[in-house]
């Protein structure tokens, strides 16, 4: 019988004669060859309403204040069709809150949709979506396995600063003489805003020959600017700025001007080699 079923009043026929049209346009809507969801989401509700009286007065004699409507619970059953079936258990989560304006099923539909989206990822590991894709011969990138890659940071791959570090202030002599000591190809300026620039050996040896040796070495610059990096940017982030660039230094963002460490190319491939 519907009535122990749905656990209706005897008093609301209205509501049993709607359940039992649903049924029967979902049927003809099966055999009309429509979309296999529709009954797939009668069958996910019908259930969900069925065992929603028992379930809400087990969670309730503990204390738990959960509603008993059965009509909220089907909704739940939907909900749970969405976030096994189409991977969507979020969306789902607030789609039956907002269609049953019931929000003390929160706590039901959360917990169901958690259960049913790790059940369906351990059974079937593709979602149906990209099965429908390539089916069809395509091959688009995957959201949900794009979400669970650990990509490389520039943190992974920061080095010490071993180079040499001058300010922008000192002359041109004394940064010359004190680049061919340590025999270094490049050293680290920093200017008066608190950035940094790195100068090649060969950009110091051409400035040399052609201004006094008293000269600031922030006049003797390039008009380019060596670009900011900060080690939560991605790794591959640096590898276009290597040919203009063979030394780069990594700040800290919330310590303005602070260097943390620097980065080459080959400290980039190294950590590519090595892996994730």
């Amino acid at each position: 019988m519907l009535y122990p079923a749905f656990d209706l009043p005897p008093g609301k026929r209205a509501e049993r004669i709607l359940a039992l049209k649903r049924i029967a346009r979902e049927r003809l809507t099966e055999c009309a060859g429509s979309s296999p969801a529709a009954p797939l989401k009668l069958a996910s509700s019908f259930h969900a309403g069925i065992s929603s009286h028992p379930s809400s007065r087990c969670l309730s004699s503990n204390g738990i204040p959960i509603s008993s409507t059965v009509g909220a619970y089907s909704l739940v059953g939907m909900g749970v069709l969405f976030a096994g079936f189409l991977r969507v258990p979020l969306t789902s989560v607030f789609m039956v809150l907002e269609v049953s304006g019931n929000y003390s099923i929160i706590l039901p539909i959360i917990l169901a949709n958690t259960l049913a989206f790790l059940i369906s990822r351990s059974l079937q590991p593709v979602g149906i979506f990209e099965i429908f894709t390539q089916q069809d011969g395509l091959d688009l990138p995957s959201m949900e396995e794009q979400r669970e890659e650990s990509g490389l940071h520039i943190e992974d791959a920061l080095q010490p600063v071993t180079v040499l570090t001058a300010l922008g202030a000192d002359t041109l002599d004394a940064v010359s003489r004190t680049l061919s000591e340590s025999h270094a190809t490049a050293c680290l300026i920093r200017l008066s805003d608190d950035a940094w620039y790195a100068m090649t050996a060969a950009e110091l040896t051409a400035a040399s020959a052609t201004l006094t040796p008293d000269t600031l070495i922030q006049r003797a610059l390039q008009p380019d600017r060596t670009p900011p990096l900060f080690p939560d940017m991605p790794l591959d982030h640096a590898l276009h700025f290597f040919p203009r660039w063979p030394l780069l230094p990594v700040l800290n963002r919330a310590s303005c001007g602070t260097l943390e460490g620097m980065l080459t190319l080959d400290d980039v491939l190294r950590r590519y080699r090595v892996g994730e």
